[in-house]
């Protein structure tokens, strides 16, 4: 067994941002409970670990960030397991997580990599879908910046919002001009996640998923591009011009049997290797 990425989801359901494509309404029910369960994450991690695991991405079914003495005690325990910890945020909690002195706290513990959740490099476009609290990506890197901590720009495309090459180029050239703020910042674009049931939730991500013509062509255009690595759930990441984009999509399982995405490791212990299906658990 293979495995790329062990995914912790910390806290519950609360959240601070209103996402039309919440994964939360397209995912199984999860059981929230304060009470890390240290030994399951612990058998967790060292399957990871001996599967080949590198990375540790805690995230959440709401926003990890309001859950902040959960996250102090993932990175305590996740950190000796794997070399890079990151953190999915929509990065509206980092001006708070600044001044409480969250962030050199986690820095510390181990966390190395902010993934922030966003769609546009326009923040009026980004606010239209996260909230109007929702930051500028260049604010989001100054403080990052205060504790060298890295930056993931993780883009969802949709239909009306990054959904062309030109846009593309476009979100590109903002990451790059980030990158010159201090370290260079990783670019990550997936179309949005479709999955088939009743919420408004699919409902709009089925209305808003960009076509396979309009895909193919931002494939076609990337392939000009040298490829840096290719990952075993079928991403790639491309240079583009000194800029890595990774182009991937949101909840991939490799069709391999001796290899997986992730594994997900739930606030009640579950142990699980697909988002979607609820039967799909090892413990």
């Amino acid at each position: 067994m293979k495995i790329s990425t062990v995914s912790v989801v910390v806290g519950g359901y609360g959240c601070n941002a209103k996402c039309p494509f919440c994964i939360r309404n397209q995912t199984p029910e999860i059981d929230y409970d304060p009470r890390i369960k240290k030994a399951d994450m612990h058998i967790g991690c060292r399957l990871g670990q001996q599967a080949g695991a590198t990375t540790c991405l805690i995230t959440g079914k709401g926003e990890p960030t309001i859950y902040q003495d959960y996250i102090d005690k993932t990175i305590e325990i996740v950190a000796p397991y794997f070399p890079f910890v990151e953190l999915q945020t929509n990065g509206i909690e980092l001006p708070e997580l600044d001044k409480s002195h969250c962030l050199e706290h986690w820095y510390s513990l181990g966390l190395r990599t902010v993934c922030l959740s966003t769609t546009h490099y326009d923040t009026k476009r980004n606010r239209d879908i996260y909230g109007d609290k929702y930051l500028s990506m260049v604010e989001i890197k100054r403080i990052l910046e205060k504790y060298d901590l890295r930056l993931r720009l993780s883009v969802i495309m949709y239909k009306g919002g990054i959904d062309s090459v030109d846009k593309i180029l476009s979100m590109v050239e903002a990451a790059r001009r980030l990158g010159k703020m201090g370290r260079k910042v990783q670019l990550t674009i997936r179309p949005v996640a479709v999955l088939d049931n009743n919420s408004e939730t699919s409902k709009w991500t089925k209305e808003h998923l960009i076509s396979d013509e309009v895909y193919k062509e931002i494939l076609c255009w990337a392939n000009d591009f040298p490829t840096t690595l290719t990952l075993s759930h079928g991403g790639m990441v491309k240079d583009i011009n000194g800029q890595n984009l990774c182009i991937t999509d949101c909840l991939t399982t490799n069709k391999s049997t001796e290899e997986m995405r992730q594994i997900i490791i739930y606030p009640d212990g579950t142990i699980s290797y697909d988002w979607k299906y609820e039967s799909a658990f090892l413990m």
